[in-house]
């Protein structure tokens, strides 16, 4: 035994520990600083438009060649590019989100989320917010690449939903504030004739919405509102809904705007409805817990006043509006009942 115990502590000592982070963040953070200079350069869209030899995008994009070539050569090692017959072309994934006024295209929000992370020491130091302000024109750019790859994300959706018990039946309705490209809750109704969505957001992202309803044919029961939570007396009828949807907004919400949300949201439900919130959560760095950790440091960056809260206090705030039998499904999604 006691050979046993000094061999384990032998071991422990010289035990090397490993460079596996370190070495992520060299060759990610290279890999990240590639695809935005080529965003940044709009090599993407250089190459949709013909321009399909190092030297032509070189040309259009105003940059030294020998550079454009490093950069090329990048690409083509991370299969963002192909090359065919010495002409370079775009890989599908490229040419999906990457290419401007591709249906897919996602530049605006990849670039404005990865120009503020730049501030982040800065940012840490003083606690001053230096983000872009984020336009509807970036919301858009963060919906369109589901009218791409819906087809694929509905399975998961739906198998989230059944995890966390939520369902709907023929004749349901559905309400979804800041519904995005409303893929959310036309998950929740797809496969259940009868039931039907209200998405409420902004009006040019509603039109990602109403493309991608079309797409999944099921337009005919999709209502889509522009506004937000302050407009649904006006759209909503009060005890109407059986279940309503508030996904990747509560963090966007300063305090007195969440509780509003959530209070306008309670009255047009009906009683043993639904609530279902997905929420970046701020936690004491969970192991495992991705989203919560990237959250907490995209927050820090995204905007004045806004701050994440924890898994309880979310919890504290949809049962200050009037919810019960609160529930969170970690890491980042709670349900709750109308009493």
């Amino acid at each position: 035994m006691k050979a046993a115990n000094a061999a384990n502590a032998a071991n422990s000592v010289n035990a090397v520990p490993p460079t596996d982070l370190i070495d992520e963040v060299d060759v990610g953070g290279l890999k990240v600083a590639t695809i935005r200079a080529a965003l940044e350069l709009d090599v993407f869209t250089h190459i949709a438009n013909g321009h399909d030899t190092v030297a032509a995008i070189a040309a259009a994009s105003a940059c030294d060649e020998a550079g454009m070539a490093r950069l090329v050569n990048a690409l083509l090692s991370l299969q963002a590019l192909e090359r065919e017959d010495g002409r370079l072309r775009n890989s599908p994934a490229a040419a999906a989100y990457m290419v401007r006024g591709a249906e897919g295209d996602a530049i605006d929000i990849n670039l404005a989320w990865l120009r503020n992370r730049d501030h982040l020491v800065s940012t840490i130091r003083d606690g001053r917010v230096r983000a872009e302000p984020l336009t509807s024109a970036h919301w858009v750019s963060y919906a369109r690449p589901e009218l791409v790859r819906w087809s694929s994300r509905v399975g998961e959706l739906s198998a989230a939903f059944a995890d966390r018990g939520v369902c709907v039946s023929s004749g349901s309705a559905v309400l979804d504030v800041g519904c995005g490209s409303g893929l959310v809750g036309y998950s929740l109704i797809l496969d259940v004739p009868g039931a039907r969505v209200t998405g409420i957001d902004a009006a040019p992202v509603l039109d990602v919405a109403r493309a991608l309803a079309q797409r999944m044919q099921i337009e005919d029961r999709v209502r889509l509102v522009p506004g937000d939570h302050r407009s649904l007396d006006e759209h909503v009828e009060h005890s109407s809904i059986d279940v309503a949807l508030l996904v990747n907004v509560a963090h966007y919400l300063t305090e007195g705007e969440l509780l509003d949300a959530l209070r306008s949201i309670r009255t047009t439900m009906r009683p043993g409805g639904t609530l279902v919130v997905s929420s970046l959560v701020d936690d004491a760095g969970t192991p495992g817990y991705q989203p919560n950790w990237t959250g907490a440091i995209e927050m820090l960056l995204a905007a004045p006043g806004i701050a994440l809260r924890s898994g309880e206090q979310v919890m504290e705030r949809i049962t200050s509006a009037g919810f019960d039998r609160v529930t969170q499904h970690r890491p980042w999604s709670f349900t709750a009942h109308v009493p």
